[in-house]
């Protein structure tokens, strides 16, 4: 399991001090944990997405729940059933799951499934949201 905190983010990035914390983090995150590789983009100043690379999975095998302002991303395949012969694996398949801290002004209400990248739309609002509830994957 990884786990990656998304609070600083959602600071105040011109701070130097902030954007110095923040990199560290994140380099110290990127040498412990790859699998599975991940992106998260700055959308517009409210909006981030985060885009993790599940090539192989299905919606069925990917669970995307929020709980205690923590993030999780589980896959759930069954991999006794795709025992083949192969040459070369170089496309992982195995379980994970990865966990991202949240600040509680995040608002996840979708996120998408398209080419093997799950993509999890990060809102920032002002009322504070900490519910617990899973997160429906769509086709994109």
């Amino acid at each position: 399991m990884s786990f990656f905190d998304l609070t600083l983010l959602f600071q105040n990035y011109r701070d130097n001090r902030n954007s110095y914390i923040l990199n560290n983090k994140i380099n110290n995150i990127i040498k412990n944990e790859k699998y599975p590789p991940y992106n998260i983009k700055i959308e517009k100043n409210n909006l981030y997405i985060i885009e993790v690379s599940v090539a192989g999975f299905t919606e069925d095998e990917l669970l995307v729940t929020i709980n205690d302002n923590h993030l999780v991303i589980k896959s759930i395949k069954n991999n006794s059933n795709y025992e083949k012969n192969y040459l070369h694996k170089g496309i992982a398949s195995r379980n994970f799951e990865k966990t991202f801290k949240l600040s509680k002004n995040i608002n996840i209400d979708k996120c998408y499934l398209n080419k093997g990248i799950l993509n999890i739309p990060l809102q920032l609002k002002d009322q504070i949201i900490s519910k617990p509830k899973t997160i429906k994957i769509e086709k994109y």
